[in-house]
């Protein structure tokens, strides 16, 4: 009867819970590395549409700066306007973002052949409770004087 016991092959309970073990650490170090992809990939898209954002404001300023002058624009408001980034399956504001601008300078003379004028565009939205993160674009506005 010993001699049969000795010849069957297997593994010991030991052997499959140390399996098993491993399997569940390799397991959920592999779900944590998706969740921290996942939140990468959520930030560059609230990037992304905070850029786009504020690149249509940008443009926007700047066709009225071609049209009336940078004079006539005024003062930036003093919160700015709201962009919604992202909306939740409900529709309600997830991520909601400033844009704004700084006051609007001249800086071209009298003697050029049109006027020159810096804008500084920004656009500030809160990632979570403690921060923020802010795109500012400094751009030039050539108004041709024909």
């Amino acid at each position: 009867m010993n001699s049969t016991l000795k010849t069957l092959k297997g593994f010991t309970l030991i052997e499959a819970m140390i399996g098993v073990l491993i399997t569940a650490i390799s397991a959920s170090a592999i779900m944590m590395g998706v969740s921290s992809v996942n939140q990468s990939l959520k930030k560059v898209r609230v990037k992304e549409k905070a850029y786009e954002a504020l690149r249509d404001y940008t443009d926007f300023l700047k066709a009225r700066i071609m049209a009336e002058g940078g004079s006539t624009i005024g003062s930036p408001s003093q919160n700015g306007d709201e962009v919604i980034l992202f909306e939740n399956d409900q529709g309600e504001p997830v991520y909601i973002a400033t844009v704004n601008y700084h006051p609007i300078r001249k800086l071209s003379d009298q003697n050029s052949l049109g006027e020159v004028y810096s804008l500084d565009t920004y656009i500030v939205w809160d990632l979570n409770e403690n921060v923020k993160d802010t795109i500012e674009f400094n751009t030039a506005q050539i108004r041709l004087q024909l």
